[in-house]
C-alpha cells in the first residue's frame, strides 16, 4: 500500500470514529425523553437575550440539532474524503481529465471487468464509447494481455469487431522474422503481422512451430485476382499500328495499360497474359520480367523456323505503372500481347 493510500485509510478511519461518538451523544439525549417544542419569535435575533424557564430545554433541542449537524458535516467531510480520494471516471457523456484508476480483479469472480458498459433496450446504443481525438499514439480504448485477451469482442449476428468511419484495422508488427511464426502458441484463426509487413492467417493451431499459416498479404505478395475480358495489350505489327518486329538484342519497354480501361487508376502487382509470335524470321527467343527487376535467366518463348506461329500464357510480374520489358535474342519476330486479369 502507498503513503497516499495509508494516510486515505486513516483519515477514513478517523472520521468513522467521530461519527459513531456523534451518535452516540444523540441517541442519549434522545433517550432521556422529548423534549418540548419551543416557539421562537420571528423577530428574536441572536443578539437578544432570553430568560424564561424554558431555556433548558431550548439548550437541549439546540445541543441535539448541533451534533446532528456535526454528524452530518462529519459524514459529508468523509463523502468528500473517499470522493477525493482518487480519480473518478466521468459518468454519463462527461469529460474526465486526470491520472488514470486502475481496477484490479485479483478474486475469483470471472464476471467481473475493469470496466463493463451495457446499454438497452435501444438497439442503437453503445455500451463502451472510447475516443481518441489528438494524437497519432492517442487511442480510444487500449487493451493489452500478457496471456488472454486484451480486447474480447462477442457476438450473436453483430460485429465482434467493428471498424467504423475510415475502416481501418492496424496491426503493429508482432514477429521480427521475415517470414511466418516458427515458436510459440497459436490458435485457428490467429492474425499475425512481421517486421517486414507480411500478413499471416493460422489455419492449423499449435505449439513450437507446429502451428501452420497461410500468408495472407505482404510487400511482395499479389493480393486479390481480377479477371477481364481478353483485352489486347500490344501489337507489333504495322499492318495494325505497330512498329515492326523486335530484333535480336533489343528490349521494349511496354505497360499493361495499353488499350486497357480496366487498369485505369490501377497499380497491379502481376498481369495475367497470353503471348503470340508470328512472323518469325530464323530462330530466337524472347524473355520479360518487370521494369526495375533484373533480366532473368529464362526465355518465356522460343522460335526455330521462319513464318511460325507459337503462342503461350503466362503470368508476369510488373513494375511501377504497371510496366515491362520484352527481350529479343536470334533474327526477328513480330508478336502480339493478349491480357486476361491482373493481381493487386
Amino acid at each position: 500500500m502507498s503513503a497516499d493510500s495509508q494516510d486515505i485509510e486513516a483519515l477514513l478511519q478517523s472520521q468513522a470514529a467521530l461519527i459513531d461518538e456523534l451518535r452516540a451523544r444523540v441517541a442519549r439525549l434522545e433517550a432521556s425523553g422529548p423534549a418540548p417544542v419551543v416557539a421562537v419569535p420571528a423577530r428574536l435575533s441572536s443578539t437578544e437575550v432570553r430568560s424564561t424557564d424554558d431555556d433548558a430545554t431550548v439548550e437541549t433541542s439546540s445541543r441535539r440539532g448541533f451534533l446532528r449537524l456535526a454528524g452530518a458535516a462529519a459524514a459529508g467531510a468523509a463523502v468528500a474524503v473517499v470522493a477525493n480520494a482518487a480519480p473518478a471516471a466521468a459518468l454519463d457523456g462527461g469529460t474526465y481529465s486526470g491520472t488514470e484508476t486502475v481496477f484490479n480483479n485479483n478474486g475469483i469472480d470471472v464476471n467481473k471487468a475493469g470496466v463493463k458498459g451495457t446499454f438497452g433496450p435501444n438497439p442503437n446504443g453503445i455500451g463502451v464509447l472510447g475516443q481518441a481525438d489528438v494524437g497519432s499514439a492517442a487511442a480510444g480504448v487500449f487493451g493489452a494481455a500478457i496471456s488472454g485477451y486484451g480486447v474480447y469482442g462477442s457476438a450473436g449476428t453483430g460485429y465482434a469487431l467493428y471498424a467504423g468511419s475510415n475502416g481501418r484495422l492496424g496491426f503493429d508488427p508482432h514477429l521480427t522474422s521475415t517470414g511466418a511464426p516458427t515458436s510459440g502458441a497459436y490458435k485457428l484463426g490467429d492474425i499475425v503481422m512481421n517486421t517486414a509487413g507480411d500478413t499471416f492467417s493460422c489455419v492449423v493451431a499449435g505449439s513450437g512451430g507446429a502451428a501452420k499459416f497461410r500468408k495472407l498479404a505482404g510487400p511482395k505478395t499479389a493480393g486479390q485476382y481480377h479477371p477481364i475480358a481478353p483485352t489486347r495489350i500490344y501489337d507489333s505489327r504495322p499492318s495494325v499500328g505497330g512498329p515492326g518486329p523486335i530484333v535480336n538484342g533489343e528490349n521494349r519497354f511496354l505497360t499493361a495499360n495499353n488499350n486497357n480501361p480496366s487498369l485505369v487508376g490501377v497499380t497491379s502487382t502481376a498481369i495475367t497474359i497470353n503471348v503470340t509470335l508470328a512472323e518469325t524470321t530464323g530462330f530466337g527467343l524472347l524473355s520479360m520480367w518487370a521494369v526495375g527487376d533484373p533480366q532473368p535467366g529464362a526465355s518465356l518463348m522460343n522460335w526455330t523456323t521462319s513464318n511460325a506461329i507459337i503462342a503461350n500464357g503466362t503470368t508476369l510480374k510488373v513494375g511501377p505503372n504497371n510496366q515491362f520489358v520484352v527481350h529479343c535474342e536470334g533474327i526477328a519476330t513480330q508478336f502480339l500481347i493478349d491480357m486476361m486479369g491482373y493481381w493487386t
